[in-house]
């Protein structure tokens, strides 16, 4: 019998398979939640999900901090040029130029923030001019918010039910 082929439980093991179904139960219960909250753009609290899903805790944890951080700033950018430009069809462009300049000046300076360059395009895309670009930036940013929770609070337990603990990126196996 070829041994290569065999699962043997262990922590490697354990890590590969936390992630799998972090990033698989992540994806679906994002989807699940902000359908059922009737939000209008299920998608974003997906991929956030995904994008917060990192291989270890401390990571996932680092990486939703970074993930708020930047929402925030691009649906604060969002509202701020959404309100300030008005929303014709013509002015999409100058607002998505303004918009896009102000957070890659800020993600610039700090790399984790580059989230925000495509958080107030996504705000400003999304923007019904009936409702107005604060209403879009409260929906994009609960669908963003909702995913993130929702993958960071399943990485926390899953690692606790299969008892992954102190794993870095540096101890990680390389599979």
């Amino acid at each position: 019998m070829n041994t290569s082929l065999r699962f043997e439980p262990g922590a490697p093991h354990r890590r590969a398979l936390a992630f799998v179904a972090r990033c698989t139960g992540s994806a679906m219960l994002s989807s699940l939640a902000a359908g059922a909250l009737g939000l209008g753009h299920p998608v974003w609290a997906v991929v956030s999900a995904l994008v917060v899903s990192q291989d270890t805790a401390v990571d996932t944890r680092q990486a939703f901090v970074w993930r708020v951080a930047a929402t925030a700033i691009g649906l604060l950018v969002a509202v701020v040029v959404g309100s300030v430009i008005p929303d014709p069809a013509p002015n999409r462009s100058l607002q998505l130029a303004i918009a896009v300049t102000v957070c890659a000046v800020i993600a610039r300076r700090w790399p984790g923030l580059r989230v925000s360059m495509w958080t107030a395009p996504i705000v400003l895309m999304t923007t019904i001019p009936e409702n107005g670009v604060l209403r879009a930036a409260v929906e994009r940013g609960s669908e963003v918010l909702l995913g993130a929770m929702i993958a960071t609070v399943l990485h926390l337990a899953l690692d606790r039910a299969l008892h992954i603990r102190g794993a870095t990126r540096q101890n990680l196996p390389s599979t």
